[in-house]
């Protein structure tokens, strides 16, 4: 169990305004933002693209889960080798990036939303359900979900540093709209599944394991 979480997940709740806000916020990009910004991100000098990209890349699941799972087999074996009480927060974390990564997976290849491209004339209500291809895996954003559900745990277990990791979770959802890799929406909805992801392990764990 993550020490303290249930004190440290105040700011969080309640669970249903927040996630009925996410869900507002979601569709009003949709409908009066995602196509202005998408324009717009293609007008910037190439070298913030880049940034956008390099962040991106940086901070892909692919690279960043198997950290957190080396870093938590290290403090548990090191924790055993001292015989001290071994942290949790490392496999709590692993577990809420995992499980935001697949359910984001899932539900953006059943939604079928495409990515930003001129070559669909920045058409942000096109939508091709089940067609299990990155073009139309727009909605929700799996990084901005996986920045998410690593941020909102890291800020459960360390709320004196909450504004600060929030605030990189939130800055590495933005690089994937300077990538142009998704609609502003995408990653508005992508933060709320890893936050979603995030409170549901939270409250499992203090359910199974106190």
């Amino acid at each position: 169990m993550v020490e303290g979480s249930k004190a440290r997940c105040s700011p969080f709740v309640p669970v249903t305004t927040w996630t009925v806000g996410f869900l507002a916020l979601a569709a009003l990009s949709m409908l009066l933002i995602d196509q202005p910004v998408a324009r717009w991100v293609t007008s910037l000098p190439s070298w913030l693209q880049t940034v956008g990209i390099w962040i991106s890349e940086a901070t892909s699941p692919v690279f960043v889960l198997p950290l957190i799972f080396g870093t938590s087999a290290f403090a548990l074996l090191y924790a055993k080798a001292r015989q001290k009480p071994a942290s949790t927060f490392g496999v709590f974390c692993l577990c809420c990036g995992v499980a935001a990564v697949l359910s984001s997976l899932l539900v953006k290849n059943i939604i079928g939303r495409a990515r930003p491209a001129a070559l669909h004339g920045w058409d942000t209500s096109l939508f091709k359900p089940f067609a299990f291809d990155d073009a139309f895996a727009s909605l929700p954003s799996t990084q901005a979900a996986f920045a998410a559900a690593v941020a909102c745990s890291a800020a459960i277990q360390f709320p004196q540093y909450r504004v600060i990791l929030l605030t990189a979770g939130a800055l590495t959802c933005a690089a994937r709209i300077f990538a142009g890799e998704h609609w502003p929406s995408d990653v508005i909805a992508g933060w709320a599944l890893g936050w979603l992801v995030t409170l549901a392990l939270l409250k499992l764990s203090n359910t199974r394991l106190h």
